[in-house]
């Protein structure tokens, strides 16, 4: 059953800290392509702070996203965490120079999730041309032994 119709109250707050700390992660990546192929890069980890987003809604009901992510649990297998969302390569894409052809641009891109305690599949998706998401890029993010840099404070 996903982990959306098992929420309601303190058991999703229990779900939340069975999976997550209180903390968001950025996952930095490249996106690159154009209108006919597209690319992701993994560049690295920040953290950014206390998470601030629900601890209840840990998964996206409504997918109205270009882009999608997906956490899962290594161990389990199960659907922890999603988010969809847009990305400023999915507008480019659509411009006159996005439909070029030989015309390649790179994007650089991150996503919030929250800090997993548990290792976590991460899967990036955006849609295909039926628009229906198709996986760009898959990586595993294990908290006892990936290198998160810390966010700088800038004020």
């Amino acid at each position: 059953m996903p982990l959306m119709m098992l929420c309601n109250g303190m058991l999703c707050h229990a779900q939340f800290s069975k999976y997550f700390e209180p903390q968001a992660i950025c996952v930095q990546y490249l996106h690159s392509g154009n209108f006919y192929t597209e690319q992701f890069w993994l560049k690295g980890y920040v953290q950014q702070g206390a998470w601030a987003k629900s601890w209840q809604q840990l998964t996206d009901p409504f997918e109205y996203g270009y882009q999608k992510v997906e956490l899962y649990d290594v161990a389990s297998g199960e659907l922890v965490y999603s988010f969809s969302y847009n990305s400023l390569f999915s507008e480019y894409r659509t411009t006159e120079m996005g439909r070029k052809a030989e015309v390649v641009k790179s994007f650089r891109e991150c996503v919030l999730i929250p800090q997993p305690k548990v290792p976590v599949r991460i899967v990036f998706y955006s849609r295909d041309f039926q628009m229906q998401y198709a996986v760009r890029m898959e990586t595993v993010f294990n908290p006892n032994k990936q290198r998160v840099k810390r966010a700088k404070q800038r004020w």
